[in-house]
């Protein structure tokens, strides 16, 4: 079971206490020489001086870590928020079958959608087709007529190109 930061911090400063004991020990013996125990001593304030850097550096990453996850929880609730507007608006405007869309690749979306703005047209909403669908059929092909006529006209000047262009 690995430990928590504060008891390694803890089991750091115990051990350094434990180290600094040990040489206090030997000298009070005479066991070793004065220019071992300043060594001995540097390497401790050198031990104490990277243990408060890295202290420091774990602070300062953790504090960072929360503010990104802050913006990030933020930013992901602004796009899930703006996907429910968007969804919201569609099925206002009878666009019901938006889901069968989000399945066409997104390149492929755009290509249509300038294509579709640059003619001026449009894609008739999966509501609309149904309304229309339930109408009686004189008031059906009327609509249609109105909703497709320039679709009709643009077909009927490709089709008499073609006629035209034909070898015989």
């Amino acid at each position: 079971m690995s430990k928590s930061s504060q008891d390694i911090a803890i089991d750091f400063e115990r051990a350094i206490v434990q180290m600094q004991n040990d040489l206090r020990y030997l000298v009070k013996k005479g066991k070793v020489s004065k220019g071992f125990i300043a060594k001995q001593n540097r390497i401790l304030k050198s031990l104490i001086t990277y243990y408060h850097q890295t202290q420091e550096q774990i602070k300062s990453s953790r504090s960072l870590l929360v503010e990104r996850q802050l913006i990030h929880s933020k930013h992901t609730k602004e796009l899930t928020d703006r996907i429910i507007r968007f969804e919201a608006i569609c099925i206002i405007h009878g666009i019901i079958d938006f889901p069968r869309f989000l399945a066409i690749p997104t390149l492929t979306l755009i290509h249509q959608a300038k294509e579709l703005h640059k003619e001026g047209g449009f894609k008739t909403s999966e509501m609309l087709i149904c309304f229309i669908d339930g109408l009686p059929p004189e008031k059906k092909a009327q609509l249609e007529g109105i909703l497709y006529e320039r679709i009709d006209s643009k077909l009927k000047q490709v089709l008499k190109k073609i006629k035209n262009n034909k070898p015989l």
